[in-house]
């Protein structure tokens, strides 16, 4: 199978300034990973020469995929349960960067939404990035942007007026140690808890749900 890889040029790291709220960027060392961090809103970033190629990723999603089991589908009803429903209960819904298990979408089917499905890579249907969604959903994708803030203005761009945004990624804290997500080779960016503040107050969202461990709702303003 013949797969076509879109290109984007990066301006994120080469910089010394923050992609999300533009401050200076300090090099700081967690086990044997070097970091660009912001002491402003608590991004932190893998440095740009690291970061994988389109073929790369691609072979290294293909062994995510093969790793659904019972707990990652009791993962995703929780998320589901937990920080959707509270906020929206049905309409249109995109799940972005969805992989090709499709667990996500089965599960917000179930609950009712009407479920469209888009991933680069395993479901790369460019027409459903055409309309717009009561509801954009990404689950362990936003630390996988290389574009950060090209790839977050693409999300913002899909959600309606008055619509929301749920994301599930781990939460970086001030000491990372040998924290284990900085281990995929595929993960490149690292949220605090007040990274998504920075990121709402940028992208003219509304921070409505925040369990502060891995799950974050926006909702984006009428105007």
């Amino acid at each position: 199978m013949e797969i076509q890889f879109e290109s984007e040029s990066l301006s994120l790291n080469s910089s010394t300034n923050c992609p999300i709220c533009g401050n200076k960027l300090i090099t700081t060392i967690a086990g044997s990973i070097t970091l660009l961090y912001c002491k402003t809103c608590g991004l932190y970033s893998k440095e740009e020469k690291t970061f994988l190629s389109p073929i790369e990723e691609f072979n290294r999603y293909e062994k995510h995929s093969a790793l659904v089991d019972d707990h990652y589908v009791s993962m995703m009803t929780k998320f589901v349960s937990e920080a959707i429903l509270p906020n929206i209960k049905q309409g249109n819904a995109i799940d972005y960067g969805a992989g090709k298990t499709g667990v996500l979408k089965q599960v917000l089917e179930t609950n009712g939404f009407i479920c469209q499905s888009y991933d680069p890579y395993f479901a790369n249907h460019r027409e459903v990035l055409e309309d717009k969604y009561d509801l954009v959903v990404a689950t362990e994708v936003v630390e996988h942007f290389q574009a950060i803030m090209i790839e977050w203005e693409k999300m913002v761009h899909l959600v309606k007026q008055n619509g929301f945004m749920a994301i599930m990624t781990q939460f970086a804290k001030d000491d990372l140690g040998d924290w284990w997500y900085l281990r995929d080779s595929t993960h490149y960016h690292f949220y605090q808890e007040r990274t998504f503040d920075y990121i709402a107050k940028r992208l003219d969202l509304t921070v409505v749900f925040n369990d502060k461990k891995s799950q974050v709702v926006f909702q984006k303003s009428s105007q």
